[in-house]
């Protein structure tokens, strides 16, 4: 193993690629042809001079004019020299811009084709919910209170679908992100826990939940409750449907922390700096687009996102969401003082 003061010391000057130090050795070589080239010329002019002058005052004046047409010459090609160059600069320039802007709408093509992967991965697993509480209503064994339950959770499903379709037709008109209002944090992740609970994935294992109350956000309901479905789902996948799930949400400071925890495998730290990459799996018939939308929503919400080792065994996924800025009553600024 390498330690890091053992690392030898590269120089700023000491370039691998041999085509970098060459614009430094034209400029020397340049100067060097400039200055034997000025040096020639005063000799051989001075000489001439001397030769062909038949007095002081004669050659008083020639070296006048040498020293003008000398001057004159030089600054006609270093005029010339440097409006080539400058010309080539330019279009160098101009060919970097427009290279830049290609790369720019390429990304911007890539992150749509990202998102709307990552919108269609979700409207799967809503509708994998629908469909298992389309089944229950099928049985007419249910009593009034399941039957409410089970068409309360497929209503709610397909406003899911609904939004998550107009999310597809913002991100088409170049908008990906859904309009954000005051939200009860604690609320939604109940509701998204309501929604996930009956999913096959989930149904064997044991979820559990610690939620604490007053954490108001600005945000998506839609988006975090997805965002807690696909972390749920991961951590289930992990599990292979049996082990124990908890999801945790706390205040700490003016944020609020999301944790999932599971009692896993976890994830191997030579996997844990691409868990995030668009399309990485580690399961056969993975998609990877399950944590996609969840950095998408994080993002969306100028929230953070981490990966770490949970105290139950398995993996926890953190997620920081900046809280809704109260204002203070003109009580308690006074007791405050």
């Amino acid at each position: 193993m390498v330690e890091a003061n053992d690392a030898p010391v590269v120089e700023p000057d000491a370039v691998a690629d041999p085509a970098a130090l060459r614009p430094r050795r034209t400029a020397a070589l340049l100067a060097a042809g400039y200055v034997a080239l000025c040096s020639v010329y005063i000799l051989v002019s001075s000489r001439l001079a001397a030769v062909f002058a038949s007095d002081e005052q004669e050659l008083e004046l020639v070296e006048r004019m040498k020293g003008t047409g000398f001057v004159v010459v030089t600054g006609v090609a270093f005029y010339f020299a440097a409006a080539t160059w400058l010309r080539r600069i330019e279009a160098q320039r101009r060919h970097l811009v427009e290279q830049q802007a290609r790369l720019a709408a390429a990304d911007r093509r890539a992150l749509a084709g990202e998102l709307a992967a990552a919108i269609a991965h979700d409207i799967n697993n809503s509708l994998m919910v629908a469909q298992l509480h389309v089944g229950e209503l099928r049985h007419a064994e249910l009593s009034g209170a399941e039957r409410g339950e089970a068409m309360e959770a497929l209503e709610k499903s397909v406003t899911q679908f609904g939004d998550l379709a107009r999310r597809l037709t913002q991100l088409g008109r170049g908008r990906a992100n859904a309009p954000h209002q005051p939200l009860e944090l604690g609320t939604t992740l109940r509701e998204a826990l309501e929604l996930i609970r009956s999913h096959a994935k989930v149904r064997g294992c044991r979820l559990a939940a610690a939620i604490d109350d007053d954490l108001p956000i600005d945000g998506s309901a839609t988006g975090i409750q997805r965002m807690i479905v696909n972390l749920v789902l991961n951590a289930a996948e992990a599990l292979e449907g049996r082990g124990a799930i908890e999801l945790r949400a706390r205040r700490n400071g003016a944020r609020a922390v999301i944790e999932v925890h599971d009692d896993g495998p976890g994830i191997a730290p030579e996997l844990r700096e691409r868990i995030f990459e668009a399309c990485f799996t580690t399961k056969a018939d993975g998609s990877g687009l399950g944590l996609t939308s969840v950095k998408a929503v994080v993002h969306d919400h100028d929230g953070a996102l981490e990966l770490d080792r949970s105290p139950l065994g398995g993996a926890l996924f953190r997620v920081e969401l900046p809280l809704r800025p109260t204002v203070a009553t003109p009580e308690l600024a006074r007791s405050a003082n």
